[in-house]
């Protein structure tokens, strides 16, 4: 690790002379000019301030990261100091001299000189303002000396001792510096967000007063928490803000120091996106500039990387093997010890078994494995041999792959890394299965989802990451297998639902949910409890400390548990018992769940007296190209007299219904949870006969839900209340740049038209196409919300990809309060308490995970989830975009029939009239529509 830098800036009394004009040129970060004029005056002065230029010559000499050139200046500085008994100029030096010996890692004897430059000081009997900025200086020194020993109070004392001393004499770098140093604290605490209040404090104060240096390295600080965050888009917008930063910086002298670092941080960045040849081009920049620097660290760890990337792209171009043997060798050559050839070796195994020459791979990690050993580095053993196990995965060599893993984890049991224990845990529980130990395998495995499910983030670190194990779900199928394999179906069932709970948490994460309004303050301190050690335990993954604060968490949401459960019930992989599932079913419906793996797939059936599971067999990956390909078909508007349309749909029926028709045929109500791509398949419109022609809808009422736990959830949010309904109805989107020629002139024949039916009562109408009703703005949604039990949005929707899916959002009115837009993670924190949600607009049902093709699990944030954990017992939305006059007439019959009966028969009949209608009876008109949670 290499310390971030501190510059040893003091500004010297004004005289008038050259020398005054280089300190303050240096104060002001502009070290090409303060260096020539040094330079120049080094031919002339003499006494002080001879001393005062050589000293000016050392700080430069450190900033750019020469300390051989640094410590020369400084011991000659000193000579004339002690001989001219000059005491300020002798505690500058020894503030350099421990600054210097704090860069190279002597802590210890840094901490002497910062010691000795205080007591120097303190002899001076008429302070000036250079002596005060000394003694600040050397405030934040110690503090940074004690952060770097893990002491965060001596170091927080330290650190807000100097800041106040800056301030006291108007010391602006001191300020700007010690902001920047308390961020840092806080990244070694992983208290993110008060390290990025810290840092971007500096930051903003650094450009204000032109301290282009600090501003860089504190756009540099911010970049790296937010890449360790996983927020990729912000963390590349703060690095290309460092890296413009750096020609403002060099002002005609190489900007070396740092530099280089950045430029690796950025490639580390695209690595993790998996922008391979975006990493390399930053890569070879960084190589450069440590090059010119002769630094074998760095350019060794650069060859090393650029041969890890060269790996990872022989998957797409066989030839990158060869760039990466070449760059591995390149590492090779500058490493001097057994720990770096073992390293080396290792590489060369990941190398080989990529390309497949297993016997090439196997002997290159035995050669790892026996340096490692020799030098008594136990962990590399177990990387090693973890790798080895890997290797006789893909062998097929399954006991072989058991004893190695064993003997990985042997090695790490005690150390604190619960990443690298839950996967070399699941690599073991795969291998245990396929070497015919089932029972063995249930144990290894659901040990990893224990801790899994406690990270709260990713299962592994590379260095234990199997050769198959992709990503965490594939833990959950493979305990679902085993347990289908055995007949255990509610096992098998528990953890369809807890891999569910799993995918949710991960698209959660991040998510500020406050609580509802008239919360004891208690639980509101707890919620932000819970969330501020979430945030950490991301922060610390990798580190011996997260295991600490797992507990913490865990601890705290026990507590949340006790006295505010629902908000645990989106915190919690705890699935629903299936007796108490059963125990909310009635004898006319059965729930029909699915779960797609990678590589397998399983649909559940439970009624209120059985519980039954069946594998689907067809590959996972054949199912996503049916749902992609039967969706385009759709949407060109056919009917059933479209052969691709038939023969589609009776492949849905061969393989996801008709294993499971004998337990659902008395059944007059289905609830269908779907999983991943399944989110987007209207099973409404399955063909379940051919003559005459019958669709599963024919048959049944279909309501939805994301998992069996939330549709308890939903349930028992049902208060069965239609007595207050209100409409949300935008038609006019010319505020919102994204939208502004995407106006809506359906959605007021919409509102005229369910008004006109009477069907909903007490209504209330929000609308901007008429100029005498309330704005359908985001504020007045917040504002009357929780006032109505049927609340109708008439509006465009968005749904936000990847890692955005919190920015999915319903548009409205934007006004001086609210942007307009009534997001995913805002719709959390709403309080409402209403029988139905309808989101009459486009594609609102669509759920992430499409097209994501046998990587992703159930990825489920969607506007409808929102709205059910803020108080909905149920929600209708579109699962494409949808027809003006076909939303019209369904909605209007739909809450004519709600008058009379349940929502889910309301909706199913509405679907069925309007199928009847002509040119309307196309599935893409009738099928979108859905009911999401309670059916009743």
């Amino acid at each position: 690790m290499i310390f971030l830098l501190f510059f040893l800036i003091t500004k010297e009394e004004p005289v008038g002379s050259l020398l005054d004009i280089a300190d303050s040129l240096f104060y002001n970060e502009n070290f090409a000019q303060a260096e020539t004029i040094y330079i120049e005056l080094l031919k002339t002065v003499q006494g002080i301030d001879r001393g005062l230029c050589l000293k000016g010559l050392g700080n430069i000499a450190l900033c750019f990261g020469d300390p051989a050139a640094a410590d020369d200046y400084y011991t000659e500085a000193l000579k004339i100091f002690k001989k001219e008994k000059y005491l300020s100029g002798e505690a500058k030096i020894y503030l350099n001299f421990g600054s210097l010996a704090f860069y190279q890692g002597e802590l210890s004897r840094a901490q002497k000189y910062f010691n000795d430059a205080l007591k120097t000081i303190g002899r001076v009997k008429e302070k000036t303002i250079s002596d005060r900025i000394d003694e600040s200086n050397v405030l934040m020194m110690l503090g940074r000396l004690f952060l770097a020993k893990r002491r965060y109070k001596d170091a927080s004392d330290y650190l807000l001792r100097a800041v106040e001393r800056s301030k006291s004499i108007d010391y602006k770098k001191g300020i700007i510096d010690g902001c920047y140093f308390l961020g840092s604290l806080f990244v070694q605490q992983a208290v993110s967000d008060s390290a990025l209040e810290y840092f971007s404090a500096s930051c903003s104060l650094s450009l204000k007063h032109r301290y282009y240096k600090s501003a860089y390295e504190a756009y540099r600080e911010i970049g790296n928490v937010q890449r360790r965050m996983g927020e990729y888009d912000a963390a590349y917008r703060n690095f290309l803000c460092a890296l413009n930063l750096a020609d403002s910086i060099k002002a005609g002298k190489e900007f070396l120091l740092g530099e280089g670092e950045l430029l690796h941080n950025i490639a580390l960045l695209y690595i993790a996106m998996g922008k391979y040849h975006s990493a390399l081009t930053f890569l070879f920049r960084a190589r450069d500039i440590f090059e010119k620097m002769k630094n074998i660290t760095w350019k060794r760890e650069t060859f090393q990387n650029i041969g890890f990337v060269y790996t990872l792209l022989a998957t797409e171009d066989e030839s990158y093997y060869d760039s990466s043997l070449y760059y591995y060798d390149l590492a090779n050559d500058l490493i001097k010890d057994k720990q770096g050839e073992a390293h080396y070796y290792n590489n060369l195994g990941v190398l080989y078994e990529k390309k497949g020459e297993y016997k090439t791979a196997e002997g290159n990690y035995k050669k790892a494995l026996k340096l490692y050993q020799d030098i008594d580095d136990r962990l590399g053993a177990a990387k090693v041999l973890s790798n080895l196990g890997n290797l006789f995965v893909l062998q097929g060599d399954y006991k072989k792959a058991v004893a190695d893993y064993k003997r990985a984890y042997r090695v790490i049991e005690n150390i604190k890394r619960e990443d690298w224990k839950a996967s070399l845990l699941a690599n073991l529980g795969f291998a245990q299965h396929r070497s015919g130990v089932p029972d063995e395998a249930i144990e290894s495995l659901t040990d990893a989802v224990a801790i899994i499910e406690d990270l709260r983030g990713k299962i592994t670190g590379q260095d234990f990451r199997s050769a198959y194990l992709d990503n965490k779900i594939r833990v959950y199928e493979e305990l679902i297998n085993i347990y289908y394999q055995q007949g255990k179906a509610e096992e098998a069932f528990n953890y369809a639902e807890r891999a569910k709970a799993r995918a949710f948490l991960d698209l959660l994460a991040g998510a500020e949910l406050t609580g509802k309004e008239g919360l004891d303050s208690e639980v509101v301190s707890l919620i932000k409890k819970e969330q501020m050690l979430e945030k950490k335990i991301e922060f610390l993954a990798g580190t011996l400390e997260q295991r600490d604060v797992i507990m913490e968490h865990n601890n705290v949401l026990d507590e949340l548990e006790r006295v505010y459960p629902e908000y645990t019930t989106l915190k919690s992989v705890k699935p629903i018992e299936i007796k108490r599932l059963q125990s909310i079913l009635d004898d006319a419906t059965a729930i029909v769940e699915y779960f797609i793996g990678v590589k397998n797939a399983y649909v559940f059936v439970v009624t209120s007296t059985s519980l039954s599971v069946k594998k689907i067999d067809v590959p996972a990956v054949r199912i996503y190209e049916k749902v992609d390909k039967y969706r385009k078909i759709i949407k060109r508007r056919v009917n059933y007299t479209d052969d691709e349309l038939l023969v589609l749909s009776e492949w849905f029926y061969t393989f996801l219904l008709n294993p499971l028709m004998t337990e659902i045929q008395n059944k007059e109500r289905l609830c269908i949870i779907p999983y991943g791509v399944l989110h987007h398949l209207p099973f409404a419109a399955i063909v379940i006969g051919k003559d005459p022609l019958s669709l599963l809808i024919d048959r049944y009422d279909i309501f939805y839900a994301p998992s069996a736990s939330v549709y308890e959830i939903a349930r028992r949010k049902n208060k069965s209340r239609k007595a207050k309904a209100v409409i949300f109805a935008k038609a006019d989107f010319s505020e919102h740049p994204e939208w502004f020629d995407l106006s809506l002139p359906g959605t007021k024949e919409e509102t005229d038209s369910i008004l006109a039916t009477k069907a909903l009562p007490d209504l209330r109408i929000f609308s901007d196409a008429d100029s005498s009703l309330p704005q359908p703005s985001e504020t007045n949604a917040k504002r009357f919300l929780k006032d109505f039990d049927i609340i109708h949005f008439a509006t465009h929707g968005k749904l936000a990809p990847g890692d955005s899916a919190l920015e999915s959002r319903i548009i409205l009115s934007k006004d001086e309060k609210n942007d307009g837009y009534l997001k995913v993670r805002e719709i959390f924190n709403l309080e409402i308490d209403a029988y139905l949600v309808t989101l009459s607009a486009c594609e609102t049902g669509q759920l992430r995970g499409f097209s994501e093709v046998g990587l992703m699990g159930d990825e489920l944030t969607g506007l409808s989830r929102a709205f059910i954990y803020a108080g909905s017992s149920s929600v209708v939305a579109s699962l494409w975009k949808v027809s003006d006059l076909s939303t019209v007439l369904l909605m209007m019959r739909f809450y004519q029939n709600l008058k009379d009966t349940d929502k889910t028969n309301a909706l199913c009949n509405a679907q069925r009239w309007l199928k009847k209608q002509e040119f309307l009876d196309r599935p893409f008109f009738w099928a979108p529509f859905v009911v999401i949670g309670d059916w009743r």
